[in-house]
């Protein structure tokens, strides 16, 4: 969208192969600087780059989420381990 006519700031095809890096923080300086100024003026551009963060933080939301809960037997494993370990040899 913005036909900024900066030749400092990347293009929309530009900045949307380096969102990813963007986000992460891992583009080098001076090409983090040029999406950077693309990004402070085309509203098309920062919608996606709010979306691919959204998308990102659910998809790191979800995969916390998904810690294996202790099954019935882990459970009884462990409370039979609990108990021979408290009793005398």
């Amino acid at each position: 969208m913005a036909g900024t006519g900066n030749r400092f700031a990347a293009s929309c095809s530009e900045t949307a192969d380096n969102l990813s890096g963007y986000l992460e923080d891992d583009l080098a300086f001076p090409r983090r600087r040029r999406v950077g100024r693309h990004l402070r003026r085309c509203i098309r551009c920062q919608s996606l780059l709010d979306s691919l963060a959204w998308t990102v933080e659910q998809l790191r939301t979800l995969g916390a989420s998904e810690h294996r809960l202790p099954s019935l037997t882990d459970e009884v494993i462990e409370r039979i381990r609990r108990e021979a370990a408290r009793r005398p040899s």
